[in-house]
């Protein structure tokens, strides 16, 4: 979508704008979950559709990983017009540059939302191990900084500690989850943040430091 065209988009719509921007790990190690997590990630975004509490999103979902170090797919289209990531463009592959990815993501979305409130998505299955312009405590200032300005952050953990790696880069404890590498697992955690962005946006984007405890179906912090 052309800017003209977002921007008329924009002007057509009553609810007011907030950003979601899902940045999904494309490493090497998410081979073996591909398919399941595409699917669950289309359904989460396509989920929103449904309702209309979610009226006014603009979605953005970017990659990572080593080769391509970070590169938008979906640039900030209305979630009506939302179209599915697909294989050809979801190739797992190389190592995890997780902080430059967080960094680069951030101020990419800062330039576009500027004061609208903004959702940001961290999905990995990953440690930290290739970064080269960013470091810990970089992206701990970041995620404090933009945090204090009202953006809701949430990191979504497969076969982490989600809790103590969302910690270490300043998002609360209620705004992580742990899931594993069973397709059971992840459909059941994207499932979970399809009710709770459904829950934030009903809420007029309002942060929370317990987004995933925040729906009606409250998110299972352990999942089998």
């Amino acid at each position: 979508m052309t800017t003209k065209a977002k921007a008329r988009t924009r002007k057509s719509r009553k609810a007011p704008r907030t950003v979601l921007h899902v940045l999904l790990d494309m490493t090497g190690s998410m081979f073996r979950i591909k398919d399941v997590t595409l699917d669950a990630l289309n359904e989460y975004l396509g989920g929103l559709k449904e309702g209309k509490e979610a009226e006014g999103f603009e979605v953005s979902v970017s990659v990572f990983n080593s080769a391509e170090r970070v590169k938008p797919i979906r640039e900030a289209e209305p979630v009506e017009e939302f179209a599915e990531v697909t294989t050809r463009e979801y190739q797992p592959n190389a190592a995890t540059p997780l902080y430059d990815a967080i960094g680069e993501s951030i101020h990419a979305v800062a330039r576009d939302a500027k004061k609208d409130p903004v959702l940001f998505v961290i999905q990995t299955d990953g440690l930290e191990n290739d970064s080269r312009e960013y470091k810990r405590k970089d992206i701990l200032k970041l995620v404090e900084t933009m945090t204090s300005q009202g953006w809701q952050f949430v990191f979504m953990g497969c076969e982490l500690d989600a809790m103590a790696e969302g910690a270490n880069i300043g998002i609360a404890a209620g705004n992580t989850i742990s899931y594993d590498y069973s397709p059971g697992s992840t459909r059941r955690v994207f499932e979970a943040a399809t009710a709770s962005t459904t829950a934030y946006a009903a809420s007029g984007s309002i942060p929370t430091n317990d987004w995933f405890d925040a729906s009606s179906d409250k998110a299972e912090k352990k999942t089998d």
